[in-house]
């Protein structure tokens, strides 16, 4: 492997220790750059899809800068380096994301400020709260909403509950760590599945820029470009006419009748989608666009019988893609049960050979005692909270298994997104049984726990497995990987706390200058709380038979696949298309999905290969172009054209 623009050199297989600094100092910049875009100003929101638009900017630049130091002196940085880089970044704007630092946040610091005569908070569950998870005193706490200040004037109100958050996180994360470490070689060298958002960072740094000298490339890379110009001059100067990519919904047009209920539908465009939808296999890019439209038909027909009278969330859509989440993690584990059982074996010392044939991020008897204790320690946190051990397990074990379902989206579909809304093990657990089957404290717990179960677009987990990937393309030791990721999540962590408070310290939480995402994060939360223990709703054992049919469902289909080769129809487009986010890109997708048929039908494999550049170009165009307009936005204060959902 050569370096990138340069000569080759023998420490592309090394993880230098040039790329972990940059990566490390860049992080707390990355982290303020995410909360910034996403919290405050509302710009753009990387995290809410798969691909990190800002970690592909940064790539970039440090592509052409080293070009250009390679040809005045000498190259800083090879392939090897720009891919650690890339991946300590990806996972440091994953931490700082919406679904995990912003909810953390914004949970953690609402229900004493807003606690109120009014809506009795303080009586209802403020003793089942532990003193040292939420921060308590009260001039940070009212310099944080009203604004004009700094955290660093505050930093002590925040060592104690960010510091036991930190804890559980790190905890979470060496279990994630530790999964990844079993299920690589399954997937990567048994499976061979394809990864495809690794794709575009291991094309960027190819030997001599060779993906920069494709024409296709930069031929798709003006459609963005001219897109992004003309809408953020639209933003600017609102007498030049926008290009409609994205102002129109089928509910414009659909007012009346049962079809209302379809809701905003959004009929958008976005070409980075259509890039990604094309790196995707044939039939589960079609899948996921076809079962988008048999869950809006669902909704459709729940409005048209009257489904809802007396369920409100009928015909329960997020459980049943929950259980298609569900069926995905244990398909996986089903799938590589033969590389499981050797994985435990190696374990415990029954099967050496295996476990020394390959140098895995981790040994395999420490990734296998590492997440049992990682398990065992999570759990006693949510035991000390006072929580039930029934709840406890069940929690857990549905995290985990959205967890390995998401981390199998990503390796084999690539999925755009994976944000699975309003399924969160907890809140079923509610919905099926009541709030009176539970505890108050277990209710509390779930509560706290909202925040990195709430949704999951910005999930650290594949973010790591993928680093696994790229680094085992490229040769590179995967155990140093994996310590510089550790690494980098450990600074990611701090940085991304930090970038969450500071810039809400010095707008107001509660000023019109922000957003107002931690006002949702904290509502949802606390006001869902207070509903669960004031007005207990009664059970909806619905939900349950939603969670039931979207398991046998997705079985089923998998089932199918395995005695019908070429069956069109694949389970994870079921689990995947319910998604919030896939409502934002539906329509892309199905574009792609038309332009890879059309390519294979006509041209075959061959000319496949031959128009990757032009899809990929359609990702890196949207990406760079429409990052670089959201940082002018930020900078001079301007609206700007939201290229992404």
């Amino acid at each position: 492997m050569t370096s990138t623009g340069m000569e080759p050199t023998p420490s592309t297989t090394t993880v230098r220790a040039r790329a972990v600094i940059f990566a490390l100092l860049f992080i707390p910049v990355n982290a303020y750059w995410v909360v910034m875009m996403e919290a405050i100003k509302y710009t753009g929101h990387p995290t809410t899809y798969s691909l990190f638009f800002n970690v592909v900017i940064l790539l970039s630049l440090l592509l052409a800068l080293n070009f250009i130091a390679g040809k005045i002196w000498r190259p800083f940085f090879n392939a090897t380096d720009f891919i650690v880089i890339y991946f300590m970044i990806a996972i440091g704007t994953a931490l700082a994301g919406h679904d995990q630092a912003q909810v953390l946040i914004g949970v953690i610091c609402w229900p004493i400020y807003k606690a109120t005569a009014e809506n009795n908070w303080t009586e209802s569950f403020g003793e089942f709260i532990p003193r040292y998870l939420i921060p308590r005193d009260p001039e940070a706490l009212k310099d944080l909403f009203v604004g004009h200040s700094s955290f660093f004037a505050h930093w002590q109100a925040w060592v104690v509950p960010l510091g036991a958050w930190l804890g559980f996180t790190v905890v979470l994360l060496f279990s994630f760590f530790c999964i990844n470490v079993v299920v690589r070689r399954q997937w990567v060298e048994n499976e061979r599945l394809t990864f495809p958002l690794v794709a575009l960072p291991l094309e960027m740094v190819e030997p001599n820029l060779r993906f920069f000298r494709s024409r296709l490339m930069w031929i798709a890379f003006c459609i963005p470009l001219l897109i992004n110009i003309v809408n953020n001059l639209n933003q600017w100067f609102p007498g030049i006419p926008a290009i409609a990519t994205r102002n129109k919904t089928l509910g414009m047009f659909l007012t009346s009748g049962p079809w209302r209920a379809i809701g905003g539908t959004p009929i958008y465009i976005f070409p980075f989608a259509i890039g990604i939808g094309y790196l995707l296999p044939l039939d589960v890019l079609g899948s996921s666009w076809l079962f988008y439209w048999y869950w809006r038909l669902q909704i459709v027909g729940g409005a048209h019988f009257g489904l809802t009278t007396g369920a409100p969330n009928a015909p329960y859509v997020s459980e049943q893609a929950y259980g298609g989440y569900l069926a995905l993690a244990v398909f996986s584990i089903y799938a590589g049960r033969r590389h499981i059982g050797r994985v435990l074996r190696a374990a415990v010392g029954r099967d050496p050979e295996y476990a020394q044939s390959r140098r895995e991020g981790l040994p395999y008897g420490v990734a296998v005692w590492g997440f049992v204790a990682s398990f065992i320690l999570l759990a006693w946190f949510a035991h000390e909270m006072g929580m039930e051990w029934i709840a406890i397990i069940a929690v857990y074990v549905g995290y985990f298994c959205i967890s390995l379902a998401i981390d199998r989206l990503r390796a084999e579909f690539g999925s755009p997104t994976h944000d699975l809304h309003n399924a969160y093990s907890g809140t079923l657990m509610v919905r099926i049984w009541g709030p009176r089957v539970f505890t108050p404290r277990t209710l509390t717990g779930f509560a706290l726990f909202n925040w990195f179960s709430r949704a999951h677009r910005s999930h650290p987990m594949p973010v790591h497995l993928e680093s696994l990937v790229a680094s085992w393309r490229l040769g590179v030791d995967q155990r140093k990987m994996t310590v510089a990721m550790a690494v980098a999540a450990l600074v990611g962590l701090v940085a991304a706390y930090i970038g969450a408070l500071d810039p809400h310290y010095r707008y107001g939480v509660d000023s019109a200058k922000t957003w107002g995402l931690f006002q949702h994060f904290g509502n949802e939360s606390w006001g869902r709380l207070a509903s669960y223990i004031n007005t207990p709703q009664r059970p909806e054992p619905g939900s349950l038979y939603g969670v039931i049919v979207g398991f046998l469902t997705c079985t089923a289909l998998f089932v199918v696949r395995m005695q019908y080769v070429g069956f069109p129809l694949h389970p994870v487009g079921y689990a995947v298309s319910s998604s919030w986010s896939l409502d934002q890109v539906w329509l892309s997708l199905l574009i792609a999905w038309v332009c890879t048929v059309s390519i294979v039908r006509y041209g075959g494999l061959r000319l496949y290969r031959k128009a990757v550049p032009f899809f990929l170009g359609l990702i890196l165009g949207d990406f760079l172009v429409g990052g670089l307009f959201n940082l002018v936005g930020i900078f001079a204060d301007l609206p700007v054209y939201h290229f992404l959902g």
